[in-house]
Parts: structure tokens; sequence; C-alpha cells
């Protein structure tokens, strides 16, 4: 059974949506949060990817849409928090 790219992208979206999402929270002040910004943009743009190509798996692929997105503005806001305090 051959999968499609757009089925691994799919698969990428969601790895990197959860990995962005667990760097941006439990590593919020530490020096590890800037890896939740590549996790984040990976995630979002390989979802999006995945649902313009027509993936079966579209659940997988919004979910990495989801939490990309979630974990980007968490990072930006915990920044942003940052910077006034």
């Amino acid at each position: 059974m051959e999968e499609r790219p757009s089925e691994d992208r799919a698969i990428v979206a969601l790895i990197a949506g959860i990995v962005a999402l667990m760097f941006t929270w439990f590593h919020a002040g530490g020096p590890l949060s800037i890896v939740s910004v590549p996790a984040a943009v990976t995630a979002v743009a390989a979802g999006v990817s995945a649902l313009r190509r027509g993936s079966t798996r579209v659940g997988l692929a919004t979910a990495g849409v989801v939490l990309g997105t979630i974990a980007l503005c968490s990072w930006l806001l915990i920044k942003g928090l940052a910077l006034l305090f």
C-alpha cells in the first residue's frame, strides 16, 4: 500500500503541531521555546498543503494547522508579555 505525499504531509503537520505546542508551553521562558516557531510554521504549512492537495487524512491535517496556530499565537503572546514585564 503506497501513500501519496499529501498523506505524509498530514502526518507531518500533526507531529509538528504537537512538538510546537509542547515546546511553547513547557519551555515558555527558556531558550528551547524558539524551537516552537519553526515547528509551528511547519505544522501550518504542511497541513495547508495536505488539505489543498486533497489528502484523505483531513482530520490530521486540520489538527496540525490548529495546533501550529495555537502554538505560534501562544509563543507570540508569551514573548510579548515577557517584554512588557
